[in-house]
């Protein structure tokens, strides 16, 4: 009887864990939802590496922003909370970096599919080179 209950109890904590989670990654997904991306003006800034983060629990991350001759040369990613999945966002990251640098702008369509994650890592790179912490050199 002593087990059964003990198995109850977990049933009901493992379900009340799942239910918190799934309601926290649906308020996540709203939040992205109503993201605004700023455009960004590597122009104007000097040489070095911006930092810039956004997000929260599932699609948190911080990015580094190269900037090189007043140009954005480089985005690398320092913390994701989805890296254990990496294998499946390598494409999207690898493809909007790509075309972030090469238009030099945050103003750019979202990778089709992918869309929260794209948001996350724009707004990233937005505060990254709009507000983020710099460091010389690098």
């Amino acid at each position: 009887m002593k087990i059964l209950k003990i198995i109850g109890v977990s049933a009901g904590v493992i379900t009340l864990l799942c239910a918190v989670s799934a309601f926290a990654f649906m308020m996540e997904l709203k939040e992205i939802k109503n993201i605004t991306i700023n455009d960004v003006a590597p122009e104007e800034l000097s040489d070095g590496k911006y930092y810039g983060e956004s997000g929260f629990l599932f699609r948190s991350n911080k990015l580094a922003v190269t900037i090189k001759n007043h140009e954005i040369s480089q985005i690398d990613i320092l913390r994701d909370a989805m890296i254990p999945v990496e294998e499946l966002r390598k494409e999207v990251y690898t493809e909007l970096f790509k075309e972030v640098i090469e238009k030099q702008t945050t103003k750019i369509d979202t990778v089709s599919g992918a869309t929260a994650t794209t948001k996350q890592y724009l707004k990233s790179i937005d505060n990254a080179l709009n507000k983020g912490e710099k460091q010389e050199g690098d």
